[in-house]
């Protein structure tokens, strides 16, 4: 049986090792998961319409950002329509259920009501 790896001996591992771990005890799914999120970005540029300000954040895998403040002028960026979320909508890059091709949630619809 393969050991479990801990946070202090995972840094022993170099990302092909851990691969082939997941592999092994996680079978031939975990590799198509490792390499879907091998392909995702997680930070993205956000470009305020209002004064062009960029910022890059850095999007959560887990919830869709429906609102943002701009740093600089202060206005609330909200999803264009069509768009899922704020990334989507101003960011040089989409949000991660887009780039994996998933049904996104429907931050804008919830935004825009």
């Amino acid at each position: 049986m393969v050991e479990p790896l801990s946070f202090k001996r995972q840094a022993r591992y170099s990302s092909q090792e851990v691969a082939l771990i997941a592999v092994e005890t996680r079978g031939p799914e975990a590799w198509r998961s490792l390499d879907r999120m091998a392909e995702v970005q997680l930070q993205s540029t956000l470009t305020c319409p209002h004064c062009g300000h960029q910022a890059t954040e850095i999007m959560p895998t887990d919830a869709c950002v429906a609102f943002y403040d701009c740093k600089s002028c202060g206005e609330t960026l909200k999803p264009l329509p069509g768009s899922c979320c704020v990334f989507c909508s101003y960011g040089s890059v989409p949000c991660p259920p887009i780039q994996e091709g998933v049904e996104p949630c429907r931050a804008a619809e919830v935004g825009n009501s």
